[in-house]
This record gives structure tokens, C-alpha cells and sequence, in this order.
């Protein structure tokens, strides 16, 4: 490997290892921790209902009063390696308050798969969710799809993929491209190489549907790649003819700009809200 080379991985490892970057981190992670126990305690919910046959194939549903309401199915983050939907069951403590179910969904994490089978095992996981959500008593009257970080580029991937009803996509601090991947230190647990990066980048793919409404959102004090990534979808999707509407929060990092998602008085749940057209 030549001395530029190790350079250009140094400076991609600095951009895309976001723990590094935020320390602050844990301290997030806690408070989501805390909220997401009480929100499974005090709301109304089924949790780990299988949407397949693999141990990580369990969405959690929480249940608006009002039914049939929107159902937001919401996709975690975690460097497609770590973290799991019950650290995110918080979220559906202003949603169901405005209205709207929420359904968190689990998915196998690196290592152990591959990119390729990870987002056909999310389009099976959502597709599920669409058609039997009514079945298990979470009647809906349209259903979004929503996302952070590694979420965020599954969510990315499903709007790529045919055939799923998909009302709105919100999409907060995404990879939608995931060809730097291949040179940073993450892929010695994520194995991709150039084809399959590039076959599961929503940067190099188009919309099935290219009238589904789609919020980007992002922190102003993000690193500056993941500020790229956001703004460069948005580039590439618009001239394709989708509506985007682009949201940077600022003064936010990474996991800042996600906590926002669970702030029913912030101006990222305020998008999201407006997707899934709740009442103020």
C-alpha cells in the first residue's frame, strides 16, 4: 500500500468514524435507553412479533388510539453492525401522542451477512409490515418509511425497490453512497467490495416510485462527508424528478440531530410530522 493511499484511508477513516468524531455518543445512547423502556412500559404495543423466520426478524409495533392511523415504519442506525429497535422504542412517544403507529424493525447485523442479503431481508421485514400490520391489530391508513444512519441507507434502498407501498420517505444522516466504505477501516466487518457497494448504493439507483415525497435531513455539524452524502442524493434524486425537501439542522451532530426525530417541538419532527400529514 503507498504512502498516499494510507492517507486517503486515515482522512476517510476521520469522516466516517463517527464515535471518534462525537464522543458524546454514549450519553445519547443512555438517554435513548431510558425513554425507549418507558415508552414499552406506558404505551400501548406488541412487541417482537416475527416478520420471518430468523432470530432477528421482529418488528415491534406501537399503537395509536385513533385507528386507523398512519403507520411510520422506522429503521435503526448502527453502522449496519450494532444497536437494536428496542433502543428506539422512545420514538413512538410523540408520534403516537400525534396520532401516528410506529413500527421499529430489527435485521441481521455485521458481521454474518452480506449487504445484498441485508436489504432483501429489510424489503421482506417491511413488506411484511404492509401486509399484515391490520392483521395483528395495527389497522393503518397509509404507511411512511423512515430512517437513520445505516437506516437511513436501508430505508434509501427499499424507495429503489419495486412493488412496496411507500407513502412518504424520510431519511436522517445517511451512507447513500457506499463506495468510500470500501476504504475504511468498518469494512473489514462489512467485506464489501466494489460491486456490491455499488449495487447497494441509493446514489447510484433511482426511485421506483419518483412521485413518493422524500425529506433528507441532516446535522450542520455533521462530518463533512455525511454531509455530502445527504446533499449529493438529493443532487442525483432531484434530476430524476423526485421531490425533495432538504432539512440541515443547525448546530447538530449525528446523534444530536437523530435525538431531534423523539422532540415533538423540534424542527426534524416537525418534517416528519408533515410527511405523514399529522395534525399540529
Amino acid at each position: 500500500m503507498t504512502a498516499s493511499r494510507k492517507l486517503a484511508n486515515t482522512g476517510l477513516d476521520r469522516d466516517y468514524d463517527l464515535r471518534t468524531a462525537f464522543p458524546d455518543y454514549a450519553a445519547y445512547f443512555e438517554d435513548w435507553r431510558t425513554r425507549s423502556l418507558r415508552a414499552r412500559q406506558e404505551l400501548s404495543c406488541l412487541l417482537d412479533v416475527r416478520y420471518g423466520p430468523g432470530l432477528r426478524d421482529r418488528v415491534d409495533f406501537f399503537v395509536a388510539a385513533s385507528r386507523p392511523a398512519p403507520l411510520l415504519v422506522y429503521i435503526h442506525g448502527g453502522y449496519w453492525r450494532s444497536m437494536d429497535k428496542s433502543d428506539f422504542s422512545f420514538l413512538a412517544m410523540p408520534f403516537v401522542k400525534r396520532g401516528a403507529s410506529l413500527a421499529v424493525i430489527n435485521y441481521d447485523l455485521f458481521p454474518g451477512t452480506t449487504m445484498s442479503r441485508l436489504v432483501a431481508q429489510v424489503q421482506s421485514a417491511y413488506a411484511w409490515v404492509a401486509h399484515n400490520a391490520a392483521r395483528v391489530g395495527v389497522p393503518c391508513s397509509s404507511i411512511h418509511l423512515a430512517g437513520w444512519s445505516a437506516g437511513a441507507h436501508l430505508a434509501a434502498m427499499l424507495l429503489c425497490g419495486p412493488g412496496l407501498p411507500i407513502a412518504s420517505l424520510f431519511a436522517i444522516s445517511g451512507i447513500y453512497d457506499l463506495r468510500p466504505i470500501v476504504e475504511t477501516s468498518a469494512n473489514a466487518d462489512l467485506g464489501l467490495d466494489l460491486l456490491e457497494a455499488e449495487r447497494n448504493s441509493p446514489i447510484r439507483l433511482s426511485p421506483a416510485d419518483p412521485t413518493c415525497p422524500v425529506g433528507l435531513a441532516w446535522g450542520a455539524g455533521e462530518t463533512a462527508a455525511f454531509r455530502s452524502q445527504s446533499s449529493s442524493l438529493a443532487d442525483v434524486w432531484r434530476r430524476q424528478g423526485v421531490k425533495i425537501a432538504m432539512l440541515e439542522v443547525p448546530q447538530v451532530h449525528h446523534y444530536a440531530v437523530m435525538h431531534r426525530l423523539g422532540d415533538d417541538s423540534s424542527e426534524v419532527f416537525a418534517e416528519a410530522a408533515r410527511l405523514l400529514r399529522l395534525q399540529a
